[in-house]
């Protein structure tokens, strides 16, 4: 039993640790590209027209809900300056 007791632990503990270093692996990516989209979303709206699909935004205010936009497409001109919701 001491020699299987032994198995388990080593075998447990190289789960635990393959498991964290999969989540650590997994929030480093995630930090990692959720600071590259600014840089995306800016030369997208310098070069081309955007064009989004069921389009929500609700806006607030100091924690109260003022209004919102519900939309199938939401269509923004090549300079960023407007805006149409369809």
């Amino acid at each position: 039993m001491n020699q299987n007791s032994k198995k388990l632990k080593t075998f447990l503990g190289l789960a635990i640790f393959l498991f964290v270093g999969i989540i650590f692996a997994a929030f480093a990516g995630y930090r990692f590209t959720a600071q590259k989209p600014i840089t995306l979303i800016s030369d997208v709206q310098s070069k081309a027209n955007l064009s989004i699909e069921r389009f929500h935004y609700t806006a607030y205010r100091v924690g109260i809900k003022a209004w919102n936009i519900d939309a199938r497409t939401a269509i923004q001109t090549g300079d960023g300056k407007k805006a149409a919701f369809e």
